[in-house]
């Protein structure tokens, strides 16, 4: 999934000189899921059970889709469009 989005990157990005950059700063933000996560899921599992862990990851896997959405629209607003 990483890899799709560093092409992105790669586009979206004025200077060659600076992909590495946009790449580790995007790869930073996608990695405070995964060390946040974890621990918040194991915490809600011990204390409410597995329920609440799976309704807070959904909740966070559509919060991403949203916030995906939100990016992509403010890119072009036709809903259809390849951006």
């Amino acid at each position: 999934m990483h890899v799709c989005k560093a092409d992105w990157m790669c586009k979206a990005c004025p200077e060659p000189s600076n992909i590495g950059t946009y790449i580790g700063m995007a790869l930073a933000l996608c990695s405070l899921g995964g060390l946040s996560g974890t621990p918040v899921n194991g915490v809600l599992i011990s204390r409410y059970g597995y329920l609440s862990a799976s309704i807070f990851s959904a909740v966070m896997v559509l919060a991403g889709a949203v916030s995906n959405l939100i990016a992509k629209l403010l890119m072009n607003r036709n809903f259809w469009a390849v951006v």
